[in-house]
């Protein structure tokens, strides 16, 4: 399996922008239960999310370790949204009904 090409100064720098805005408008995080999670190692959460795009950010911010999604493949079709889902290291997810989309499923 090859590695992920190294994170750019662009995409530190998305990151950071996102990251600190998500903060700006949750200043205030109260995380329970940390202490079952372990302290290395892959874990896998699985949200109910309202809104997609807030959820990753608070998790990130909160949980502060590097932390991988999945999203729509779609948001990979522009090359706006191709640089935030690479900044923050989101895989693409092909959905049948993305078929024929820009960045769905051929």
């Amino acid at each position: 399996m090859s590695q992920p090409a190294k994170p750019s100064r662009l995409h530190h720098f998305v990151r950071f922008l996102f990251l600190s805005r998500g903060r700006l408008f949750y200043p205030k995080m109260e995380i329970t239960g940390r202490q079952n999670l372990p302290a290395d190692g892959p874990i896998i959460f699985v949200l109910n999310h309202p809104n997609g795009l807030i959820d990753p950010l608070v998790l990130m911010a909160g949980l502060n370790r590097t932390v991988s999604f999945w999203a729509k493949s779609t948001l990979f079709g522009n090359p706006v949204g191709k640089l935030l889902m690479d900044a923050f290291n989101a895989q693409p997810i092909f959905r049948q009904m993305d078929e024929g989309k820009r960045g769905g499923p051929q």
